[in-house]
């Protein structure tokens, strides 16, 4: 019998293989594609919609399911839970009553909608309907920038102005209009009644329809819209940013071994360019009363910092305090914080100084870039400096090129210099044993050489056109600064800007241009704070990547500040 079951096995076997088609495994082009909207019920901009209490929206293909929590949005808001029931491509929305009379409904489908293959929706997809006779036609619309560089799937909402103090608050507010950025970090809202309003966007990371503070980015406007009788849409920028409610706090005060105070912070200190106007600091003695003042700061880090090294002239073996003043370029307020006791024993100071960075090493630069920075580990002997001990060479003659030494902060020795041509490579040459420490130890014994490099005239080209304000803007401030960066890498190049035209010579390259009013004259971008609440310094992103080819003018630009 066995040997029965095993021949008819075999028999089906060859049947099958004989029967079956032999063809390649089904391909074709992978679906990168996002869904798009075909159709929807009510439809786009039907007024006199009857009463009743469904939505539906049909997709160009089958839509993974997970993806739309939290990515569609009805206004005005309704108390409830939406109910979702798909027919196959069709999504049918079942709300928790029926439409109000006399009301423009608003529909947002937001760009985290994805198909199967997980691609999603270009952007999000508004549609309006009214149970009245007429449709509301507000616009507010902009873009959303983190880092620079547009970010999709963001949040922006538009509350009413009232809500302003219990978003500060952090109060969990469900906005009356909202929608999310796409793939290019713009977005629209549409269909808004005529009012004053305040657009904020933020990362609505857990999907709730609500800013969470302080967990979620957010950005905030320059300013709040007024949507008048005539509807006239805003056009506005956010840039994203975090709130640190930690909070500054000293985390240890310690005596380096050449005889530098390091203080280490609870959290890091943006600074930005302006270092000295953003961290001072006091030492009394608690014997006699004496108080030093910081005279070197060295951060261990480029535009923020949690830890410094701090010089002190006079310093001795004994007890001291400390008083350290500190201003976060983002925040509005001075810290100040006291140490506990500290007690210094001072030995001797046997650390040879080190040259830790040349600000142009390896550089292309432009030639009136020509302030030369060299950073050492502590405080060099000024005194102790010659002619010599740093010089500039131009290579192509092995000419010296005159400059002048600064030395503001004991840590930095800043050569300045008018004397740099186009199209030329520098050596900069570093005697070290000309170099020692306040206490008379040498720096070594050899000769350090970097090379630097100004750019070719010819290698360049130019982006051109004008920049103005409106009245609003104007009346604030004049002080207009163009930012320059690279779409590629991580240069930044800024000017300042007066109303009316502007030329400059960039690299080639594509960049992302961006203009703002820098009403707190410090040269960087404010992007507003909720805590105490401020507006962003106004701005405006140019809607297209800036190509920049050599020898070529791309002109044409033009920017408007509002």
């Amino acid at each position: 019998m066995q040997a029965l079951r095993l021949l008819l096995a075999l028999a089906v076997s060859a049947f099958l293989l004989h029967c079956a088609k032999i063809e390649p495994p089904p391909g074709g082009p992978v679906d990168k594609t996002g869904p798009t909207i075909l159709n929807t019920n009510p439809r786009t901009e039907a007024v006199a919609v009857p009463a009743g209490d469904e939505i539906s929206v049909e997709f160009s293909e089958k839509i993974n399911t997970k993806s739309i929590e939290g990515a569609i949005f009805i206004s005005p808001h309704m108390e409830g839970k939406l109910r979702y029931k798909w027919q196959n491509r069709t999504l049918i929305m079942k709300l928790p009553h029926d439409f109000t009379p006399n009301t423009t409904y608003v529909v947002n489908i937001g760009s985290g909608v994805a198909d199967l293959r997980n691609n999603r929706m270009e952007k999000s997809h508004q549609f309006a309907f009214s149970t009245g006779e007429s449709i509301d036609r507000g616009k507010v619309s902009g873009m959303v920038f983190q880092n620079g560089k547009p970010v999709s799937g963001v949040t922006v909402a538009v509350y009413d102005t009232f809500q302003v103090a219990s978003i500060v608050k952090g109060d969990s507010i469900i906005p009356p209009f909202l929608t999310q950025t796409g793939n290019d970090g713009e977005f629209l809202i549409d269909y808004l009644p005529a009012g004053r309003y305040f657009p904020f966007a933020f990362q609505d990371k857990n999907k709730n329809l609500y800013f969470d503070f302080p967990d979620e980015p957010f950005g905030i406007p320059d300013r709040f819209v007024n949507i008048d009788s005539g509807l006239t849409a805003a056009e506005l920028p956010f840039t994203l940013s975090k709130t640190d409610t930690s909070g500054f706090s000293i985390q240890s005060i310690t005596l380096t071994e050449n005889r530098l105070v390091r203080v280490r912070l609870s959290r890091p200190l943006n600074y930005g360019k302006e270092l000295n106007e953003s961290i001072n600091a006091f030492l009394t003695e608690l014997i006699s009363g004496d108080t030093l003042q910081v005279e070197g700061i060295l951060p261990e880090g480029k535009d923020s910092a949690a830890n410094f090294s701090l010089y002190f002239r006079g310093l001795t073996s004994s007890g001291y305090k400390m008083i350290l003043r500190l201003k976060d370029i983002s925040q509005p307020d001075t810290v100040v914080l006291e140490s506990a006791h500290l007690e210094f024993r001072l030995e001797p100071d046997v650390t040879s100084p080190r040259l830790e960075e040349f600000s142009h090493k390896n550089m292309y630069i432009f030639p009136d870039d020509s302030l030369l920075q060299l950073t050492f580990s502590e405080p060099v002997d000024i005194g102790k400096l010659t002619e010599s001990t740093v010089t500039v060479l131009k290579t192509s003659d092995s000419s010296s090129v005159k400059t002048d030494r600064h030395t503001d902060n004991p840590f930095l020795l800043t050569l300045a210099t008018s004397d740099m041509a186009w199209g030329e490579i520098y050596l900069l040459r570093v005697n070290l044993s000309e170099i020692s420490d306040l206490a008379g130890n040498s720096a070594g014994d050899t000769v350090l050489a970097y090379t630097f490099t100004t750019y070719d005239n010819d290698s360049l080209g130019a982006v051109s056109g004008t920049v103005s304000l409106d009245s609003g803007a104007s009346s604030r401030s004049n002080q207009i600064c163009l930012s320059f960066q690279s779409a590629g890498e991580s240069g930044v190049w800024r000017y300042r800007a007066a109303p009316g035209t502007f030329n400059y010579q960039l690299p080639p390259g594509k960049y992302l241009l961006s203009a703002f009013l820098d009403e707190n004259q410090n040269g960087i971008f404010d992007a507003g704070a909720l805590r105490p609440f401020r507006f962003s310094e106004a701005s405006i992103s140019y809607p297209d990547t800036v190509r920049v080819r050599a020898r070529f003018e791309t002109a044409g630009i033009e920017l408007n500040l509002r």
